[in-house]
This record gives structure tokens, sequence and C-alpha cells, in this order.
């Protein structure tokens, strides 16, 4: 049994999810090792394509019978990565680390599966890896917040420079664009709402159902308006600026506890 990992996902599933893991990556090595055997057996019926003959006779005419069976017998271990790839990606959904994850981290992690740069799925590298993403999770949600307060521009004076305020101006819609709104505005508001729902409690909104899906069909109705949603009001202009109001204080103080354990001094009267 996998030991206690303070995760919200039981340790028999965990047992589970790995055994399950483990007999597919099997089940793709003894279809891989019946496809040489068919190669085999073909060769000696003198069918010099062997496999290949099977599977891309197009192709054969083309590669020849050895780089065809060489790339077969590569995606074995193409297959295996992009199967860890997605198990990968279940357990963070399912385990809330992606909740203390900003978009810059998301990103990253992103990038490292679609490059299928992941390690392979294990007992061993799934206590190692979940241990240090819990033991860091305070860390990793605090930058999340700090790195959403660095995006803020300081060239609006509703900003304040030093904390969150009851209001906040961003821009929503790039310089060009009449209706819509930016996708790099909609990670902004993706990270502001991630790190509302941790601080309130509630779950993370499911990522089809995020700010770009929600806010960017209205904003594309109309060039200027009104929405409001869970968290904030947002009055949206024809300049392509969002004025944002918080719709709990106390939410804004807890924001702001968060950015104070970065910035002690600067912050010291809501610490």
């Amino acid at each position: 049994m996998l030991e206690t990992l303070d995760l919200p996902i039981p340790s028999a599933s965990l047992d589970g999810f790995i055994l399950a893991r483990e007999r597919v990556a099997t089940h793709l090595d003894q279809i891989f090792a019946l496809l040489v055997e068919i190669d085999h057996s073909l060769l000696s019926l003198g069918a010099l394509g062997g496999v290949s003959s099977l599977l891309s006779p197009s192709l054969l005419k083309m590669y020849g019978r050895e780089t065809l069976l060489n790339d077969l017998i590569k995606s074995q271990d193409t297959l295996k990565k992009r199967l860890d790839a997605e198990l990968w990606d279940v357990l963070f959904k399912a385990s809330g680390v992606r909740s203390f994850m900003d978009a810059e981290a998301r990103a990253r992690f992103q990038k490292s599966r679609d490059k299928l740069d992941i390690v392979p799925l294990t007992k061993e590298s799934l206590k190692s890896t979940f241990r240090a993403l819990y033991a860091d999770r305070e860390e990793m949600f605090a930058n999340g917040v700090e790195n959403l307060f660095r995006g803020l521009s300081w060239d609006h004076r509703t900003n304040s420079p030093v904390a969150f305020g009851r209001k906040l101006i961003l821009r929503v819609r790039s310089y060009m664009a009449t209706t819509g709104l930016d996708p790099s505005a909609a990670n902004t508001l993706d990270d502001l709402v991630r790190a509302l729902c941790v601080l309130s409690g509630k779950p993370e909104p499911d990522h089809r159902h995020g700010m770009f899906q929600v806010l960017g069909p209205v904003m594309s109705a109309s060039a200027r308006g009104e929405w409001s949603g869970e968290f904030f009001r947002v009055h949206w202009y024809k300049n392509g600026m969002g004025h944002f109001e918080f719709l709990d204080p106390e939410l804004v103080l807890k924001l702001n506890k968060v950015l104070a354990s970065r910035y002690p001094a600067a912050l010291a009267h809501v610490r």
C-alpha cells in the first residue's frame, strides 16, 4: 500500500491507479512483442515487407521494412510516455494541486506534458512528486497571488502599488480589438478566481468554465457593458479597460495577508 500523502485521494485508490497503469504498460509490451513475432513469421513465409506490409504498405515502398519496423518499436516508448502524461494530468486535477498553481506554473507543466518530458508514473515517483508539491503548496499559492499582483498596471491610480484594493483596473481587451476578452487577461482573471476559491474554501471552477468561456462571449456582444460573478463585478469600456470591484472585502483582506507574508514591512497593517 502507498503511504498516506495527505491527498484527497484514498491510498487504496492510488494503489489501484498504479496497478492499472502497470497493466496497460504490460499490454502495450505484449502488443509490440506480438508485432515483432508477426514480422518474423511473415518473413519466414516470404513476405519480405514483414509486418510493415500489413500496417503501412504505402510507406513500405518509400522507406523499407527495417526503417518502418524500427519506427514502430520506437513508438512503443512514445506510447508509454503519452500514457504517463495523461495519468499525471488526471492525478494533478484529482489531488487539488492544480488549484495552488498559477497560470505560469500550469503552463510549465503543460509544456512538459506536451513534450512528453514526464517522469514515469510509479509508486516511488508518485510519492516523491506529491510530497514535494504538497510541501510547497503554500509557497506556490503565494507565488500565484504575488504574480497576479505584479501583473496589475500602476498607470491607474485605482490600483494600489502596495496592496489589493476593493477595486482594481485591468486591460481586458487588446489595443486593436473592439470586442471580446483578451486571452492573457482571461488567464489573469482565472488566477484571481482560483485564488479567491482557495481562500473562500470553495472548489476551483472546471477549466472548461474559465473566464474566457464565461466572460468572453458576453464581452464579444458589446464594446462596453457590465457583468457580475460570484467574487467580483466588472464594467468594461471601449478603450479596452475593465474596472473590477470585489464583492467580499474579507477576501481582499485575505489576499493582502498572502502578500504580507512576502512583504511584511510594506503590509504590516494587514498581518
